[in-house]
């Protein structure tokens, strides 16, 4: 069994931010993708990492996935619960992404070197100097941060990872 979380992009991490049109219409869109694949989703803004991170704790039998968007990305590397596959999408702000510890399997990052958008995006994920196991991809795009959410080709990737998971 698989369950997947997802951890929204957005400027204040609040639940009415999530689902204004346009923030996070991308990972929405890639949630459903998920959910074609039988695997449930659950998905929060970026400030209710903790309560995903319990949610994790609480009912994962199998393997968990945890994918971040922005904001998301970055308090995806927050995480304390086990995670099979972490996929950052530009995690931001850059300085908010901390390095990654033996909780986390495999991590995909689609890092940006052009987000163009006022500071925010070009984060990447590391390794924790003590973490000798974690796996990370990293996959370089350049383009503007609001538009990696929708970029099809990252989606086809993530989807065939979560697929190798099955």
């Amino acid at each position: 069994m698989i369950r997947a979380f997802i951890l929204l992009g957005g400027v204040t991490g609040s639940a009415w931010e999530a689902y204004v049109p346009g923030v996070n219409t991308g990972m929405l869109g890639l949630r459903d993708q998920i959910v074609a694949l039988g695997v449930p989703v659950t998905v929060y803004p970026w400030g209710s990492y903790a309560q995903c991170d319990a949610d994790i704790f609480a009912n994962v039998v199998g393997h968990s996935v945890v994918i971040g968007y922005s904001g998301g990305g970055s308090r995806a590397t927050y995480l304390k619960s086990h995670v099979d596959l972490l996929v950052g999408y530009d995690p931001s702000p850059s300085y908010q992404v901390s390095p990654l510890r033996t909780n986390v399997g495999t991590a995909i990052c689609y890092y940006n070197t052009s987000p163009f958008f006022f500071g925010l995006g070009g984060g990447a994920y590391k390794l924790a100097a003590d973490n000798k196991t974690t796996i990370i991809h990293t996959i370089t795009v350049s383009e503007q941060h609001l538009a990696v959410q929708y970029d099809s080709s990252l989606h086809a990737h993530t989807i065939a990872a979560i697929r190798g998971l099955l």
